[in-house]
C-alpha cells in the first residue's frame, strides 16, 4: 500500500465525522490548496499534519486506529526516499548524524574540562582563596550551564537522525546492571566535599527504592507503583541517585514530572543536567528537554523517541538490545495538555510500547492538579506496560491515601546534617546520626512582636549578616547563603516589602559603632552560645575573631541585595528573597538560612513557608533561624505551624518504623 492510499482511507474516516477539509485545514492554519494537494497525492505532507490527522481522528470518532500513526509514518519515509530531490537522503542523515556527534563530542569534552576547573577552584576555596576566585568560578559556572545546555540540544538532533536512517547506529556497548552513572555520581558528590556517610546514606535509600522496581529484562511486563517520603523535595539528592542506578539497571525512557510552574521544571533540569552527564563508552543520555526547552510536540523529532535496536528480531528489553540503547529523559509539567500530547506521541511510537522499560517519577504528589491532569497521569503510566511510577514528597499530611494500586511506601531515613520539623520543633522522630543538643524551638524559633516588626526585620537581616560571616569563618566557601521573606500573596505588598528591604539594607551601619554594637550583642546572645552548644563547626572565641570573616561577608552581599525574581543568580549566590504563599515552590532551597514569616495566612499557606528552610544544611545547622509573630493564640499563625508540622513528624516516624512493600 502507498502513503497516498492509506492517507486517503483515513481521511474517509474524518470525513464520515462530517468535518469538512477547508474546516480542518484552518484548524492547522494551513491553507485548504494546501491540504487538498497532500491527499490527492501531488505534494507529501510534514510529519506534523500526519500526527495531527490522526489525533484528531481518534478524538472526534472515538475509536481506536491500530497501528497509526506509526504506520503512516514509514509510508511517508518511504515516499520521500523514493522522489528523486530525496535521491540519497539516507546517506545524508547517517553523514548529518556523524557531524552531530562529533560536535557532542566536543561539547562533552568542553564540560568536562569546565568540571575540572571547577573542582580546582574549590580546591583554591579550601585553601583559604576564595575571594580571588569568587568571580572566576562565576564566570565558569556560566559556560560550564551553556556547554550543557548545548550537548543537550546536540543529543536531541542526534536522536531524531540516528533512529530515521535504517542501520542500527554504532553506539557503546555496556553491561546492564553495571554501576556506570552511579559510580559518578558519587564522584561528583565526593568532589563537592560530600562525606562518605552521607554518600552511603543516599546508596542505602535509593537501594530500598529499586528493590521495589520490575526487573527492566524481565521476560513478562510487571508495573510498579509506590511512594517515597523524601525529606528533601524536589530534585534531591535520592532522586538523582535514583535516577543514576534507574539508568544503569537498564530503564531508558526516564519521565520526570515536575510540578506545574515553569521555573520549579526549570530547577529539576537544572539539577539533573548537572549531575546525569553522558559517559562515554555507553550509549549515553539523550535529554528530550534542557533548562530553556520545555517538553513540546515533537513533530519531526518525533523519531527522538524511538529505540535504537543492535537485534531488530529481538524486543528492546533484551539485554543484548539494552546495552546497546540511550537513555531517552524528559522533564516535563504537570500540564494536562502536555502529558495528554505525551501520551498520544507514546501511542505512535514505532517501537513497541510493551518493551520499552519506563521509569516515571513525580516530584510533587502534592500539587494542587486537578482530577483530569491526575487521570491523564494514571492514563500516561498505563500506556508504559513495563513502566515503573514512583512519586517523591517532602510531607506526609498531603499524600492519597494507598490503595490496591499501590504497591510500595518508602520512607528515606534523615540524612545527617539535614534540619527538619522534628529538630524544630521537638517531636518523635528518631535523630540516629545527629547531635541531640541540635533541636528544639529555643535553637530555631525567634518570635517577635507584631508592633515592632521593623526592629525584628533589621534583627533578622542582623542575623542574616551574621550566619553568612561564620560560614565564611568556617571556610565554606561561596556557597549559596540566604534570607528569605514569607510575606502576602498580593503583589503589591511584596514589593513593598522589597523596598523595606532595600531602605534597610541601606540604611544599616555595619561599617559605623552603633551598627557593630548591634551585631555583637547578637553574636554574644545568641549565635555563640547556640553554635558552642550544637558544635557543628568552628565558633570565633568573640566577636572581635570574627571581624576580618565579617568584612568578607559584607563585601559578598554588596548594595544590590534583594532579588526581584526566585531564580538563582549564578554570580550572586548571597541574596534576600520575597515570596507570597504561590512562590512557595519557586523559592531557592539551597543556603536558605534565615526564615521571616509575617502576614500569611495562618492555617493554609504558612506551614508551607517553612519547606524551602528546611533541608540539607552541611556544616552549620547551627545557623538556622525562623523569625515569627509571638501569640499566645491557640489557632493563631505560630501555633498552625507548629501543629502541622508535628503531625507531619510523627506520621512520618511511623512510616520508618513500618514502611510498606509488598
Amino acid at each position: 500500500m502507498t502513503f497516498v492510499v492509506a492517507l486517503r482511507e483515513l481521511w474517509e474516516m474524518w470525513s464520515n465525522a462530517r468535518i469538512s477539509m477547508t474546516s480542518y485545514a484552518d484548524s492547522q492554519n494551513v491553507h485548504p490548496a494546501t491540504m487538498s494537494r497532500y491527499f490527492n497525492g501531488k505534494t507529501l505532507p510534514p510529519d506534523e499534519i500526519v500526527i495531527d490527522l490522526v489525533d484528531s481522528i481518534r478524538r472526534v470518532t472515538e475509536l481506536p486506529i491500530p497501528g497509526e500513526p506509526g504506520r503512516l509514518l514509514n509510508l511517508l519515509n518511504a515516499a520521500q526516499d523514493a522522489q528523486p530531490s530525496n535521491w540519497g537522503a539516507l546517506k545524508q542523515w547517517k553523514a548529518r548524524e556523524h557531524r552531530q556527534r562529533l560536535r557532542a563530542d566536543m561539547a562533552d569534552t568542553r564540560v568536562i574540562e569546565l568540571t575540572e576547573e571547577i573542582s580546582q577552584l574549590r580546591l583554591g576555596f579550601a585553601a583559604g582563596s576564595a575571594p580571588d576566585n569568587d568571580a572566576e568560578l562565576a564566570i565558569v559556572r556560566g559556560l560550564l550551564a551553556e556547554e550543557r545546555l548545548r550537548v543537550a540540544e546536540l543529543e536531541r538532533e542526534i536522536a531524531a537522525w540516528r533512529t530515521r536512517a535504517t542501520e542500527p547506529a554504532s553506539t557503546g556497548i555496556v553491561e546492564v546492571g553495571g554501576a556506570h552513572y552511579w559510580q559518578r555520581y558519587v564522584q561528583s558528590r565526593a568532589e563537592r566535599g560530600w562525606t562518605t556517610e552521607a554518600i552511603s546514606a543516599v546508596d542505602s535509600a535509593t537501594s530500598r527504592v529499586l528493590d521495589q522496581l520490575a526487573e527492566p529484562t524481565a521476560s513478562e511486563p510487571s508495573p510498579r507503583r509506590g511512594t517515597v517520603l523524601d525529606h528533601v523535595g524536589g530534585a534531591s539528592p535520592d532522586v538523582i541517585g535514583l535516577l543514576a542506578k534507574a539508568i544503569d539497571r537498564g530503564y531508558r525512557l526516564v519521565i520526570v514530572l515536575a510540578g506545574t510552574l515553569n521555573e520549579v521544571r526549570r530547577q529539576v533540569q537544572r539539577a539533573i543536567d548537572e549531575d546525569l552527564v553522558s559517559l562515554p563508552d555507553t550509549p549515553g543520555i539523550v535529554r528530550l528537554t534542557s533548562t530553556d526547552l520545555d517538553y513540546r510536540r515533537l513533530s519531526q523529532d518525533l523519531h527522538g523517541l524511538e529505540f535504537e535496536k543492535r537485534h531488530p528480531e529481538l524486543p528492546l528489553h533484551a539485554p543484548s538490545n539494552l546495552h546497546s540503547s540511550s537513555t531517552r529523559i524528559m522533564v516535563v509539567k504537570k500540564n494536562m495538555s502536555i502529558l495528554r500530547r505525551l501520551r498520544m506521541e507514546l501511542l505512535a511510537m514505532r517501537t513497541p510500547l510493551t518493551e520499552i522499560p519506563a521509569l516515571i517519577l513525580d516530584l510533587a504528589p502534592d500539587d494542587g492538579t486537578g482530577p483530569k491532569t491526575t487521570q491523564i497521569t494514571q492514563a500516561l503510566t498505563q500506556a508504559l506496560p513495563r513502566g515503573q511510577f514512583v512519586s517523591f514528597s517532602s510531607t506526609t499530611l498531603n499524600l492519597p491515601m494507598q490503595d490496591e494500586h499501590e504497591h510500595f511506601v518508602v520512607a528515606s531515613p534523615r540524612p545527617r546534617e539535614y534540619v527538619g520539623a522534628s529538630d524544630v520543633f521537638g517531636t518523635g522522630e528518631e535523630t540516629s546520626g545527629t547531635d541531640e543538643n541540635i533541636s528544639g524551638e529555643r535553637t530555631y524559633v525567634r518570635r517577635f512582636a507584631r508592633d515592632d516588626d521593623d526592629l525584628s526585620l533589621r534583627t533578622a537581616m542582623d542575623m542574616f549578616v551574621l550566619t553568612g560571616a561564620v560560614k565564611v569563618y568556617r571556610s565554606l566557601g561561596a556557597r549559596h547563603h540566604g534570607l528569605l521573606v514569607a510575606t502576602s500573596a498580593r503583589v503589591a505588598e511584596q514589593a513593598a516589602m522589597r523596598d523595606r528591604l532595600q531602605m534597610l539594607w541601606q540604611s544599616v551601619d555595619y561599617h559605623e559603632i552603633a551598627g557593630l554594637a548591634r551585631l555583637q550583642a547578637l553574636f554574644d546572645s545568641d549565635v555563640a552560645p547556640v553554635s558552642m552548644s550544637c558544635l557543628v563547626g568552628a565558633i570565633p572565641g568573640s566577636f572581635d575573631e570574627l571581624r576580618p570573616a565579617l568584612e568578607i561577608a559584607l563585601e559578598q552581599l554588596g548594595d544590590d541585595l534583594v532579588t526581584r525574581d526566585t531564580t538563582p543568580v549564578p554570580d550572586k549566590p548571597w541574596h534576600v528573597t520575597v515570596i507570597g504563599p504561590g512562590q512557595v515552590r519557586l523559592a531557592p532551597r539551597d543556603g536558605t538560612t534565615v526564615l521571616y514569616i509575617d502576614g500569611m495566612a495562618p492555617a493554609q499557606s504558612a506551614p508551607a513557608a517553612l519547606r524551602p528552610w528546611f533541608g540539607l544544611r552541611p556544616g552549620y545547622t547551627d545557623l538556622l533561624r525562623l523569625y515569627v509573630p509571638d501569640g499566645d493564640d491557640p489557632n493563631g499563625l505560630y501555633a498552625n505551624i507548629a501543629h502541622f508540622w508535628r503531625a507531619d513528624s510523627e506520621l512520618h516516624s511511623e512510616l520508618v518504623r513500618y514502611g510498606t512493600g509488598n
